[in-house]
């Protein structure tokens, strides 16, 4: 349990994150286990654009539809998020770790980008999971929890993360 609080915090603090949250639960003797992060990225918009749209972010992301060798596979969607519209999301089978001596393994993944109100910044939520076989409930967990996903107004703007 701690390895998996430690990689989670190692990670979250690797990619800028400004929130990170862990799930593990032991089922029937196997541990079932899932991780969300939100950072916030600054996106260079085109001249005089000071937001990013939903377009310019899924034309970043690219999507495998077929499998890799490696299993991984990618599919792109625009989703809408009750609380703040229209993002971009990128979800599949990717590969994560792997080192001198280790093989890198697929991890459940779901990445959404959504732009920040009136300013030249994306928020990313990014959630994944190394429980692969049952990835399209994780898939589902992962869009139930990015739907809670809201910006805090702060006076007349919003609060975004930094």
């Amino acid at each position: 349990m701690a390895a998996v609080l430690r990689d989670a915090a190692r990670r979250a603090t690797a990619s800028g994150a400004v929130y990170c949250g862990v799930m593990a639960e032991a089922i029937d003797g196997a541990g079932l286990s899932a991780t969300v992060s939100v950072s916030s990225f600054r996106h260079d918009a085109g001249p005089g654009e000071s937001v990013p749209t939903v377009g310019e972010l899924v034309v970043g992301l690219q999507e495998e539809s077929l499998p890799s060798l490696s299993g991984a596979w990618r599919k792109v969607q625009i989703v809408d998020l009750p609380a703040v519209g229209l993002a971009a999301r990128m979800l599949g089978a990717s590969a994560s770790g792997g080192g001198l001596d280790i093989e890198p393994s697929l991890v459940a993944s779901m990445r959404t980008l959504i732009p920040v109100p009136g300013a030249p910044r994306v928020a990313q939520v990014e959630c994944r999971s190394p429980n692969i076989a049952v990835t399209d409930a994780l898939h589902r967990l992962f869009d139930a929890v990015t739907a809670t996903f809201r910006f805090v107004p702060d006076g007349p703007d919003f609060r975004a993360p930094v």
